[in-house]
């Protein structure tokens, strides 16, 4: 899932990009990461909708709001 993921790239990455950034999806969908491993079968459906959901929120927003694009991403964060 998602939350997992960027729970991984916080914990290798330097900077503090990544961390910020789960914090600021686990606000939006309203769940930590923790309880997300502890939901049954359904309910990690669910979630994993709602984080698919939030996700396209947070790239329409970039590039609306911020005028980013996958093509400004260099990947150094």
């Amino acid at each position: 899932m998602t939350m997992a993921f960027l729970e991984g790239k916080a914990k290798k990455s330097e900077s503090d990009y990544f961390g910020r950034l789960l914090g600021d999806f686990q606000r939006a969908i309203g769940i930590h990461s923790a309880r997300v491993r502890e939901c049954d079968a359904s309910e990690y459906q669910r979630l994993s909708r709602e984080a698919l959901r939030t996700s396209l929120w947070f790239k329409r927003y970039a590039e609306a709001v911020l005028h980013a694009s996958l093509e400004d991403d260099q990947g150094d964060h």
